[in-house]
């Protein structure tokens, strides 16, 4: 493949570049304070000794971030399972769009999964708020992902979004290598999962071809990641409360990093990752319309329905409905002793942000209710598409 140089702020390290790369951030004092915390029984000596014998980026990935993940697993995550792996072509390249929930999580846990059944590791989207230090930037790069610049001067983001296109689209189709991209930029923090046009237009800058089949070059295969407790839905809330009284309200760099590394530590309960139906397969239903806007609505709301469909529910998101919407449609869900157990986890949750209660309840309930309300909806869809093809 050709070395194109206009890539070079896009794209993750070379195997060529990883020996010198990790000289360098084996020096730094963060990361190898990041490192122990998951290998506290290893001396620092003996993490940077092993960490100078890597070679390339599976190696580097298989040494440490595969075992990482692992631990986060064992010490947070209850059981974690996948479904829809028979749709994936091991020999195609993917972009698998997803709901976004957890910082670092979201790519990991879906890489480990990857590695576990067999199959390469995707690229990874990863946005440059995120990455405060050069060692968590250097770190990144060695484990496959790219880099989503933000907050780009306007008059500077069409170009950038060109580039940052053709990156996506050569890695697919030139590379032919997968990618993990978010549905969105940032974090769902209400529990209501929507691909953003934006994405979808970033996407379509680099085609060449008719519409359709410019996305068809890209075999989305929207995936749905289902955590049974939300990661940092405290946090969450809080944010998008002071946001609410305070128009002006940011995070800083700081909460980001902070919040990285929480979401890791934090029990999530039951894990499960669903790959839904490829794109390519529905894109029939663009060629009906003719307004250009309308053809990225349509593909949204093929993505959207998709990723709703295969949410795996708990007790807790039917609990939730429940109480968030005031009613008792979904009481067969859940027994008495589960109904019991949920709203003891939200009145704890809840009675840890800082705001008035009652808006702040609402708030909270949304992350576990609107999932259940989005697969109620997109059942009916598929149902009434099944009657009606």
């Amino acid at each position: 493949m050709p070395y194109i140089k206009e890539f070079d702020q896009i794209r993750p390290f070379f195997d060529n570049e990883v020996k010198d790369v990790i000289k360098n951030i084996v020096r730094e004092r963060g990361f190898l304070n990041f490192v122990k915390i998951f290998f506290p029984e290893q001396s620092t000596k003996k993490i940077i000794t092993d960490l100078l014998q890597v070679q390339n980026i599976e190696e580097f990935q298989r040494h440490l971030i595969y075992p990482i993940v692992e631990r986060v697993i064992v010490s947070s995550i209850s059981n974690i399972t996948v479904s829809g792996l028979e749709k994936i072509d091991k020999n195609k390249a993917y972009i698998f769009m997803s709901n976004h929930r957890d910082i670092v999580l979201d790519s990991a846990l879906l890489e480990y999964l990857f590695v576990k059944n067999g199959y390469r590791t995707t690229e990874i989207a990863i946005g440059s708020n995120l990455l405060i230090l050069e060692w968590i930037l250097n770190l990144v790069r060695l484990n496959r992902s790219f880099i989503v610049k933000r907050d780009i001067p306007h008059i500077e983001l069409y170009k950038y979004s060109v580039n940052l296109s053709k990156y996506i689209r050569y890695v697919i189709t030139e590379q032919k290598d997968s990618i993990w991209l978010a549905q969105r930029e940032g974090r769902t923090k209400d529990g209501d999962d929507q691909t953003q046009i934006a994405v979808l237009k970033m996407l379509n800058l680099s085609s060449e071809k008719e519409f359709r089949q410019g996305f068809e070059e890209l075999n989305i295969i929207p995936l749905t990641i289902n955590y049974e407790l939300e990661p940092l839905d405290v946090e969450k809330v809080q944010a998008i409360y002071n946001k609410m009284i305070d128009p002006t309200y940011k995070k800083t760099k700081l909460d980001d990093l902070t919040q990285m590394m929480s979401g890791m530590e934090t029990q999530k309960g039951n894990v499960h990752y669903a790959f839904g139906k490829p794109l390519n397969e529905m894109l029939h239903s663009v060629d009906k319309i003719q307004n250009r806007r309308e053809k990225f609505d349509e593909i949204k709301r093929l993505i959207d329905n998709e990723i709703y469909r295969n949410y795996k529910l708990s007790y807790y998101n039917y609990v939730a409905a429940d109480l968030y919407f005031n009613t008792k449609e979904f009481e067969q869900k859940y027994s008495k002793e589960q109904k019991q157990k949920a709203i003891e986890y939200f009145e704890n949750q809840i009675n840890k942000i800082k705001g008035e209660y009652n808006i702040v309840k609402q708030m909270f309930l949304k992350i576990y209710a609107m999932p259940v309300q989005n697969h109620k909806n997109a059942l009916n869809q598929w149902n009434f598409t099944q009657k009606t093809s």
